[in-house]
């Protein structure tokens, strides 16, 4: 299924988010049963419907990301963690600042650029 997320920005995220879980072979089902209300600030475990909707990228939020990030990764220290996020936070900020149109209209970020930041 593609991302269909509100921008290029958050479609990348879904591609990557999708990435570490098929390295991790975590199914959205399975997912779901690993999530905990302390993943979400609202306390809240989005219902399996929903966390599908947003792992295409309709209302991703970042408490996902991390969450995502925390199933598929259960060994990271904090250092580790915190540098595997650091190419998504600066595509979450790019969403939510200067977000790219779904049809290339607008700023662009190349992959390149994605992996130089996570390089770095």
């Amino acid at each position: 299924m593609p991302a269909r997320g509100s921008c290029a920005e958050i479609n990348e995220l879904v591609g990557m988010l999708r990435s570490w879980l098929d390295a991790a072979g975590v199914p959205v089902a399975h997912l779901h049963q690993r999530l905990t209300a302390e993943h979400f600030v609202g306390g809240q475990v989005p219902s399996l419907t929903k966390l599908r909707k947003q792992l295409a990228g309709e209302g991703l939020s970042w408490d996902l990301v991390e969450a995502v990030a925390d199933v598929c990764y259960p060994d990271d220290d904090s250092e580790t963690a915190s540098q595997r996020l650091v190419p998504l936070q600066r595509l979450w900020r790019l969403a939510q600042t200067a977000p790219t149109a779904t049809d290339g209209s607008g700023p662009q970020v190349t992959a390149r650029e994605v992996l130089e930041v996570q390089r770095q």
